[in-house]
């Protein structure tokens, strides 16, 4: 079996972790039989691995981690504290594994649209439900704006809404008929309405930015082709969909939570864009840091209080009091103090900079640059959505392809990725 063929079935099982819902017996045991030869191999070839900076700030990162750890199993037991461990942990070992099994552009490129193509699936069973009623195995439904929200195959609620941007700047950037790509964003931006979710409404424009922002300028004839096409399928959506109730109150929340024009009751009592991002940036860390501060003082702020701090977004249900701060920066201080959180800077910077310096002498020898460009736009996105959102680095739809960029990056700073 090729490596990028590995890699795959180990990515989109990860993807797919709803599916321990049908079977949790089944599920592990697939994965299991995936990810622990995958291991073995990699670790295996542990001794390949050059100790670049961005490998060096990966194992602080790591070591931090683990004292988070450390402190959840004392706090919480061990039961607590081995669940929450391995949902912290599961998609860390991609960062290897990428580096390992994706030793060339060819390879990273068939993972980006896998990416696309896992993404598209997931998200559209979110309208499939508005047709045919909730999916049993799915995670709850909740309501927003008087209207039933709905769970995607990719997770928890906010989990499609997190990952619709980073496929919509793949299949922006990423070579492939007009048409077909027009098509691909289009549908995605139906489903980012159908979700509810104000961080997938703000998503789309923000990966729509990333690409203007790093696409080349000669592109921009494509850019008009596929909006002309995207205004074409729009006008024939709107026709299509101008009797389905279900998406008039789902355009009326997406005007009212950005407020153009809409009633505020539009919103059913949920809160707009803005005062959700300044919620998530001064109330809600606020809570959190002070939570933190009365559980373990002063020293809390330096070593954090392990992963209990984030309640359920890595604890069992009634396992821990406490709740994300929704902002991941915050959350890393929470998990493991600043040292945790200098460690996730402090790789990000040599993550960034590895991929900026890629792209700038891909475009110096005149070279085809769609990947890097694709790269380095998901480490910006996830390191401007970390403001508003945690798990993004843990959650498995998230975290897979977050430490895959990691792994491609190191590679990248080792300058041994090939062509074909």
């Amino acid at each position: 079996m090729k490596k990028v063929t590995l890699f795959l079935w180990l990515y989109t099982l990860l993807n797919l972790h709803l599916l321990r819902n049908v079977s949790l017996t089944g599920y592990v045991v697939t994965l299991a039989l995936i990810y622990i030869p995958v291991m073995a191999y990699c670790l295996s070839r542990l001794t390949t691995v050059k100790m670049g900076k961005i490998a060096l700030w990966f194992l602080l990162f790591l070591v931090t981690a683990l004292w988070a750890s450390i402190i959840t199993f004392t706090n919480y037991g061990i039961a607590a504290g081995a669940y929450a461990s391995v949902r912290y942990f599961l998609t860390m070992p991609m960062a290897l594994v990428a580096y390992l099994l994706l030793p060339s552009e060819a390879s990273i490129r068939k993972v980006l649209l896998v990416l696309c193509f896992i993404v598209l699936v997931g998200v559209l069973t979110i309208p499939l439900q508005y047709v045919i009623g909730p999916i049993p195995w799915f995670a709850e439904p909740g309501e927003r704006a008087n209207m039933t929200r709905y769970a995607s195959i990719l997770g928890s609620l906010p989990v499609a809404g997190g990952v619709i941007p980073y496929a919509v700047l793949a299949a922006l950037v990423l070579r492939m008929n007009k048409l077909i790509k027009a098509t691909l964003v289009f549908l995605l931006f139906i489903c980012a309405v159908l979700t509810l979710q104000k961080a997938a409404l703000l998503g789309i424009p923000l990966a729509v930015g990333v690409y203007l922002l790093y696409v080349r300028k000669r592109k921009l004839f494509n850019i008009a082709v596929i909006g002309l096409l995207m205004v074409i399928l729009g006008t024939v959506t709107a026709f299509v969909l101008k009797d389905w109730p279900v998406w008039h109150r789902a355009t009326d929340y997406a005007y009212a939570a950005f407020q153009l024009g809409k009633s505020p009751e539009a919103l059913g009592g949920d809160v707009s864009v803005q005062e959700s991002v300044i919620a998530r940036l001064t109330d809600l860390p606020r809570r959190s840091l002070d939570d933190l501060y009365s559980l373990r003082g002063a020293a809390g702020y330096l070593f954090g209080g392990g992963f209990g701090m984030v309640g359920a977004a890595l604890m069992r249900p009634g396992d821990s009091p406490f709740i994300t701060a929704h902002n991941g920066y915050v959350d890393l201080v929470l998990i493991g103090g600043i040292v945790h959180f200098l460690a996730f800077v402090g790789l990000v910077c040599y993550v960034v900079g590895a991929l900026r310096t890629s792209l700038k002498n891909c475009r110096t020898h005149g070279l085809d640059d769609e990947i890097l460009v694709v790269l380095i736009g998901i480490i910006t996105i996830a390191l401007f959505a970390l403001f508003f959102a945690g798990g993004l680095t843990f959650q498995p739809v998230t975290g897979s392809l977050f430490w895959t960029v990691v792994g491609i990056a190191c590679r990248l700073e080792n300058r041994i990725l090939s062509k074909g």
